[in-house]
């Protein structure tokens, strides 16, 4: 607190009521709490006396769903596109006879038609989803109790300490006054007044703002207690297991089951090197998932096989027109979209393949990451390496200046290795710098891969009108339009540059389009010119085209009149 401060709070202490303060309001607005002390200790109480709590007692609204609180580890994790198969274990020492054990915390979102359990030492007897049936155990209840009253006692002691304080702080106040009130002090008291209580609220501030944030953190601890306390199911679905003990000793359960909420999907980095025009593929998995449960040091496998679809072909229904009916079929279903390059060959531009993960599966491909990973239930996207290929990559230039003056990259590599590219995203670096993102399709091996390879900026095209005009002779307009295109190629190594530009193309009888003399070869399609250029290291090299365009004069043609 500056001396100002000091000051304005001696100025200030007139303002102080003379009744008593109501510390134990003040301490309590203070800590913010979600709940009213009073009313959770009264009720407590009760509970301890047996007697039934009045309806809607401790109404507590959550702000965010409870975290899970499993009593079993995760042993693995098999996550497929749309859901996760998760199998967690315990053990237990158990003596002969029968049991029954309980996964408690498991997530809402588990489906329930999906349980399987195991046990070993024991013979498995059922297995029952028990959550929202029935009544929980008084043993856990007066655990959930215990926990809560240690709480409450500890935040009791929160609230003394701020009304202390505050109390403090007051009599501070009121001693400086009626020290005040006697006449005014020499200059040099003023100076001493004003250093002590600038230290003193300095460290009653303190003291308060410590006290303040131990009931934050008590209150995040009692709220899911209270919730629990008229529901301890709060925390998730439960299973029982029951299992016949022939013979005392440590027995060991396992229950696996599906999960919606989780998934993963293929992402790409594609890393070109255009100093040696090699191309590496590295393989990413992004996992995510909302189930609220933690994956925790769990071994984790990513499968390509879609539960949701089915593994059996599906039938067919006739496909009849008429009496206004549309066949199901021709877009109904779920499919990978495919690369068009035609039928699929052995060799490959593969150079090496370094997989993290193990690839295993017949079918589909399941990939078992090395060692344990940590994925949380809270949605957040987490990628995980599955491994890298590197291939030797056919490139070449391509530009079409009409659009847009830049030459772009083209590669093509075919696919060797022992996994397929899934549709998924992809990121392109050239020399370490991302210069695309966008959709991967899917690809096999020994199919051949097209990718955009970003610019070649060392390579300049340019496009330019060399000569245009419009003649009028009798009843016919006609326009003339001569065009260069010209590559500059500064590098120390030879170019080849496919080039290409448009012709217009008539769809009136009365409009006559022709192709000037002079033109460099090329090959044209639908309007389409092309040309391969050849561009010497260190030289410039042009193609030219022109076009005459014949034309009733009653005709205005607006494209054309627009260039003149």
């Amino acid at each position: 607190m500056s001396r100002m401060l000091a000051l304005a709070t001696l100025l200030s202490l007139h303002a102080l009521p003379a009744h008593a303060q109501d510390y134990e309001a003040m301490a309590e607005e203070r800590m913010k709490l979600s709940f009213d002390m009073d009313e959770v200790e009264g009720e407590l109480d009760k509970r301890a006396a047996r007697r039934p709590a009045p309806a809607n007692q401790l109404v507590v609204a959550p702000k965010a769903p409870l975290p899970l609180e499993p009593n079993s580890e995760v042993a693995a994790v098999t996550v497929f596109r749309d859901r996760a198969l998760v199998t967690r274990t315990r053990a237990e020492k158990l003596q002969p006879g029968v049991h029954t054990i309980t996964f408690e915390g498991l997530p809402p979102a588990m489906l329930d038609t999906t349980l399987v359990a195991g046990a070993s030492g024991a013979t498995l007897l059922g297995v029952e989803v028990t959550s929202g049936q029935g009544e929980v155990d008084q043993a856990r209840q007066d655990e959930i109790e215990k926990e809560l009253r240690t709480h409450l006692d500890a935040l009791g002691e929160v609230r003394d300490r701020i009304e202390a304080l505050l109390a403090q702080r007051t009599a501070l106040r009121r001693a400086v006054l009626a020290q005040g009130q006697e006449g005014p002090p020499p200059v040099r008291e003023i100076e001493a007044m004003l250093t002590f209580v600038d230290q003193s609220e300095q460290r009653l501030s303190r003291q308060l703002r410590e006290q303040e944030d131990k009931a934050k953190e008590l209150d995040e601890v009692i709220r899911p207690l209270l919730v629990k306390l008229d529901n301890p199911i709060a925390t998730g679905k439960s299973v029982q297991v029951s299992v016949k003990v022939a013979k005392a000793g440590e027995v060991s359960l396992d229950l696996r089951y599906a999960v919606i909420g989780a998934g993963w999907t293929p992402s790409y980095d594609l890393r070109y090197d255009p100093d040696t025009d090699q191309l590496t593929i590295g393989y990413i998995g992004v996992v995510a998932q909302g189930t609220g449960e933690v994956w925790k040091d769990a071994p984790i496998s990513l499968s390509t096989a879609a539960p949701d679809v089915g593994g059996a072909l599906p039938e067919l229904s006739p496909w009849r027109l008429g009496d206004g009916w549309v066949g199901g079929g021709l877009t109904a279903g779920v499919g990978a979209q495919g690369t068009s390059t035609g039928v699929p060959t052995q060799k490959s531009d593969l150079i090496s393949e370094d997989l993290d993960a193990e690839v295993a599966g017949s079918g589909t491909v399941v990939f078992r990451l090395p060692g344990e990973r940590t994925v949380v239930g809270d949605g957040s996207a987490q990628r995980l390496p599955l491994g890298v290929q590197r291939y030797s990559v056919s490139t070449a230039l391509t530009a079409a200046p009409r659009a847009v003056d830049r030459v772009f990259r083209e590669g093509t590599v075919r696919l060797g290795g022992s996994v397929p590219l899934l549709a998924g995203t992809a990121n392109t670096y050239v020399g370490g710098q991302l210069v695309a993102t966008g959709p991967m399709k899917r690809a096999l091996p020994g199919e051949t891969l097209q990718l955009s390879l970003g610019t070649d900026d060392r390579v300049r095209v340019s496009r330019r009108i060399v000569e245009r005009r419009r003649d009028l002779s009798g009843r016919k307009h006609r326009y003339t339009f001569r065009f260069e295109l010209e590559v500059a190629n500064p590098t120390d190594k030879a170019r080849t540059v496919d080039l290409r530009d448009l012709a217009p193309i008539s769809e009136d009888a009365d409009i006559d389009v022709r192709m000037l003399e002079g033109t460099t070869p090329h090959t044209v399609e639908q309007g389409e010119l092309c040309w391969t250029l050849e561009v010497p290291a260190g030289q410039r090299a042009a193609v030219t085209f022109g076009f005459t365009v014949i034309a009733p004069a009653n005709r205005a043609i607006p494209e054309l009149d627009a260039l003149l």
